[in-house]
Order: C-alpha cells, then structure tokens, then sequence
C-alpha cells in the first residue's frame, strides 16, 4: 500500500499490478495511468477524481468505480481520507467472476458516485488490512 499525505501524490504510471492508495489531507493525489480500472472511496471529506467521463466530487462514504480507460487523477478536498484501488483491465473479470458474477463486467462498471454501504466499507477496510 501506498500512503499519501497532505499536498503530496502519486503517479502509478508503469505499475502493473493491483495497487492500494490511502490518502489523508487536503491536496493529498494519486494518477492512475491508462488502461488501469480503479475504485474510489472518501472515507471523511471529499475527493475529486477527475477523467474522461467526466470530473467527480466524492462525499464522506461515497465511492466511484470508473473502467479502465484513459488516464485517471484523484485529489484530496478539505479534511479527506481516501482510499483508491487501481487494477490492470485484464483483472477485473475474474475478480467478479470469484464473487458470483456470471457476465461480462463492462456494463457493471459505469462511472456514478454510490453511497458506501457497511458491506462494501467491511471489505474495503480488509483489503487495506491485508494490503499493509
């Protein structure tokens, strides 16, 4: 897991492999490089993940899921904790395959802001557990 602070970021432009982002404070910053899928959660305060579908303004306990696609940024508003998942395309289906999901994932992955529910915020905070 990667941790950043207050004004500073990270590029994950070259990873490629699945990536966990835990950001505090204002101007804290992750770009996720092209063909990468990510999901972005604001645990406290906002975020603004920015791409081609649009800019998005994440609330406290909302969370965004954008396809991979072109180049995503997330940046940190006032008072923000925010976790980011980043993982190659080729990734995703057999990660919802492995939970039940029978159908090609492109229609699940539409980007709009959800609340984060007590289920989804339970298996966030195990994989930032289990990502150190």
């Amino acid at each position: 897991m990667q941790r950043v602070g207050q004004g500073s970021g990270v590029d994950l432009t070259g990873a490629g492999t699945v990536q966990c982002i835990r950001g505090t404070g204002r101007g804290s910053y992750a770009v996720v490089p092209a063909g990468m899928a990510s999901l972005w959660c604001a645990l406290r305060g906002g975020l603004e993940v920015g791409c081609t579908e649009g800019p998005f303004r994440l609330a406290r306990r909302e969370f965004l899921a954008i396809p991979a696609g072109p180049v995503v940024r997330a940046v940190g508003r006032e008072s923000a904790d925010w976790v980011g998942l980043a993982l190659p395309a080729a990734m995703v289906a057999p990660i919802l395959r492995s939970v039940g999901v029978r159908r090609d994932p492109g229609p699940l992955l539409f980007s709009t802001v959800l609340p984060l529910d007590r289920a989804l915020l339970r298996a966030l905070a195990a994989a930032v557990r289990q990502a150190g």
